[in-house]
């Protein structure tokens, strides 16, 4: 990942955390999507890209996120620290376990 990579995901939680704070579940939806795929798309993997793509696409018009109660997204939002940490670290076994939870 290059440094503009690690400066888009922190902005891009930035404006998660500005989300959770006005309550705004469509925006919310709309940023995780860019937060998951500002983690992957540093892997230069365009196959695995494209195939994520495509599975946001697909739950694109049911918006998830959007159905998530506000306290579940705090939590979720707790775990996409824990993601930021281990990529800022550039500690990819750490990336992996948070991304399990």
């Amino acid at each position: 990942a290059t440094d503009a990579d690690r400066e888009h995901l922190i902005e891009i939680n930035r404006q998660l955390e500005a989300s959770l704070t006005e309550d705004d579940s469509r925006e919310y939806h709309r940023l995780s999507r860019e937060f998951h795929l500002s983690l992957t798309r540093p892997s230069r993997m365009h196959r695995l890209l494209h195939m994520l793509e495509s599975a946001w696409n697909i739950t694109e018009p049911v918006q998830p996120m959007v159905h998530v109660a506000g306290s579940d997204r705090v939590s979720l939002h707790d775990d996409h620290a824990d993601m930021i940490a281990a990529f800022l670290d550039r500690d990819s076994d750490a990336l992996l376990r948070a991304a399990q939870h």
